[in-house]
């Protein structure tokens, strides 16, 4: 963070230390240096602007804290190198950077690379954009350009690394970026934050920015991306063509229901399947590489009576898209590990998501019996939620909205890792309570947005034909041609774009908030279905053979929502949860119905919510 005031960083640091210490429970270390000595601008000469016994400029704190999953070096943060520039970096480098070997730390060697590339004074700021644009994997960074005292600072092109900014006020003259909002309320008053119009943090969107400190004005510049694989992901503009159904699908439609039983569901899109599963498998592939840690994972006990250490989780409701993610997970994770599957519930053990991770479990042993499976009962109630309210509502900021609060809880609970799992004394079952040491946990975030997974998708599907319905017939007697993509069943066009929109605003919805709660207990969210292959991949595939939303158009009792990622799962022999209907985790988890029966009322502000719980 940026400040005028004087250059003692004891007194700025301690609201950010508890959230960045849990974040990274490696290491913690810290850079201050004053900018803008020597400037010319009139406002670093003023000194009323000015620390006591200084000449000008302001205090630059940048810290940061580590969750070591790379290289064979205890790690520091933040990096500097001999130039004076400073790297701050959240996140894993999956590809884009050559040379970059799976046990190398990506922060050093990125770090060497940017101070590098930014040494040319004419054509570094035009490299930099180009190499930053190429980098693949979740990211967030703040680098500091100790040459021209310039911040640059940004997140990867979905933003699936929290990255939150607050621009100078009355409650905080300080410019701050920062991995997670304050934990300390008295530094900007939360109790005051209706009153103003506009709230204390903001996600950034994806992207590069960069600000110089050598002037009063602190002006952001964005810089485009200079890829083009990432702009084009950035957009998620489906090529028309590929919205149009194919005639291959058509052919599907009409074709008799004995017809599609005997051909089978998978024969029909084969290329558009085997595509998908290979793009997911690699993205899986990359990271159950980068998970294999043994650090922190020892058995504490020192004599082999602790359960088997896990180095990988999965967040596990049992449905289609967590129960894909384990079955290629199985594929990489060396075949002696366990594989750890959290499951939470907010109603005594009994829920549909539990019901569901129950016979999805009985299902990746049918398929996959040498594996050892683990499944963590995570049971928790609204009491819980209670308890750790305050640290979940400033976890979750800015998010703070009702579906916010019952996500993030389900979320936060999951994560954690403890809960029941069994386990055998001699010929007995029984329970035992026991908490993950995985460090890194995949999650099927962004399956729904690509793949037309929520109801609303179905809807606008369907609802968007009616209004056609109408209007083609009055064409029809104006005698013009109507776009034939608007079909007797669902309006392509409409599905496409909203899917678009779905996509490009992940960032702000979803990827800050989640990445936010699951680093919250030192583990980092990995999304396998947001890696840049697959989501490429989804996207130059025909719309009609990633969903297919018309309720007759069906095979083996799997449902047309996200029918790729179905029929993915019934290829790898997931039958049962290929066909499973999607319940989003607030329902599924039943935490939004236990809610409802308590307070018996709705609300939108979180915030109320919370005051409620309280009283």
């Amino acid at each position: 963070f940026l400040s005028a005031s004087d250059g003692s960083s004891s007194s700025l640091t301690p609201d950010f230390l508890p959230g960045l210490n849990r974040r990274g429970p490696d290491g913690v270390g810290a850079w201050h240096r004053r900018v803008g000595v020597g400037s010319d601008d009139a406002f670093f000469k003023d000194a009323t602007h000015s620390g006591e016994g200084d000449t000008n400029g302001r205090d630059l704190h940048i810290l940061g804290s580590l969750l070591q999953l790379r290289g064979s070096d205890p790690g520091v943060t933040p990096v500097v190198d001999r130039a004076g520039n400073v790297l701050a970096f959240s996140g894993e480098v999956f590809g884009g950077v050559p040379g970059l070997r799976v046990c190398e730390s990506d922060t050093h060697v990125l770090a060497g690379t940017f101070g590098a590339i930014l040494s040319d004074a004419k054509h570094g700021t035009t490299k930099f954009v180009e190499f930053a644009s190429k980098i693949q994997g979740p990211w967030a960074l703040v680098f500091w350009h100790e040459a021209i005292e310039t911040l640059w600072f940004g997140r990867d092109v979905f933003g699936r690394r929290s990255l939150l900014i607050h621009e100078p006020d009355e409650r905080d003259d300080r410019f701050i970026l920062s991995s997670s909002a304050s934990f300390l309320p008295a530094r900007h008053g939360d109790e005051n934050e209706n009153e103003h119009s506009k709230p204390f943090w903001r996600e950034i969107e994806p992207g590069l920015y960069s600000v110089t400190l050598r002037t009063q004005e602190i002006k952001i510049q964005k810089h485009d991306w200079r890829d083009a694989t990432a702009e084009a992901l950035r957009l998620y503009d489906r090529d028309k063509a590929l919205v149009k159904p194919s005639v291959e699908r058509n052919g599907l439609a009409t074709s008799s229901s004995s017809q599609k039983v005997n051909t089978g569901y998978n024969t029909k899109h084969d290329a558009a399947i085997d595509g998908f599963i290979a793009a997911l498998a690699c993205a899986v592939e990359k990271r159950v590489a980068l998970s294999i840690n043994t650090t922190g994972c020892e058995d504490t006990n020192g004599d082999g009576t602790e359960p088997e250490t896990a180095f990988l989780g999965v967040l596990f409701s049992g449905g289609v898209d967590s129960a894909l993610l384990a079955a290629l997970a199985h594929r990489y994770v060396p075949p002696d590990a366990v594989i750890d599957l959290c499951t939470v519930c907010f109603s005594g053990g009994k829920s549909p998501d539990r019901e569901s991770a129950l016979d999805s479990l009985c299902e990746l042993r049918e398929n996959f019996p040498t594996r050892k499976w683990r499944l963590i009962a995570i049971d928790q109630s609204i009491a819980d939620v209670d308890e750790v309210r305050n640290r979940l509502l400033k976890t979750l900021e800015p998010s703070n909205t009702v579906m916010d609060v019952n996500i993030g809880a389900a979320l936060w609970f999951a994560a954690r890792g403890e809960g029941w799992i069994d386990t055998l004394d001699g010929s007995t079952k029984q329970k035992q309570l026991y908490k993950s040491k995985a460090k890194v946990l995949l999650l099927g975030q962004g399956a729904d947005e690509q793949c037309a997974g929520y109801r609303r998708h179905r809807g606008v599907f369907f609802k968007a034909v009616e209004a056609d319905v109408a209007a083609g017939a009055n064409s029809l007697r104006d005698d013009t041609t109507t776009d034939t993509t608007n079909t007797a069943t669902g309006n392509w066009p409409a599905l496409s774009e909203v899917l678009r929109e779905d996509m490009c605003r992940l960032w702000k919805r979803n990827l800050g908030r989640d990445d936010r709660l699951i680093a919250d207990h030192g583990r980092e969210a990995r999304f396998p279905f947001l890696d840049e292959g697959v989501v490429a991949r989804v996207l130059t595939t025909n719309l009609s053979d990633v969903a297919d939303l018309d309720e007759g158009n069906r095979a083996h009792g799997i449902p047309g929502d996200k029918m790729l990622i179905r029929a993915a799962a019934h290829r790898l022999g997931l039958v049962r949860c290929a066909q499973r209907a999607k319940r989003a985790i607030q329902f599924g988890s039943r935490i939004s119905k236990q809610y409802d029966l308590r307070e018996g009322r709705k609300t939108k502000d979180a915030g109320a919510v919370a005051r409620t719980q309280k009283t």
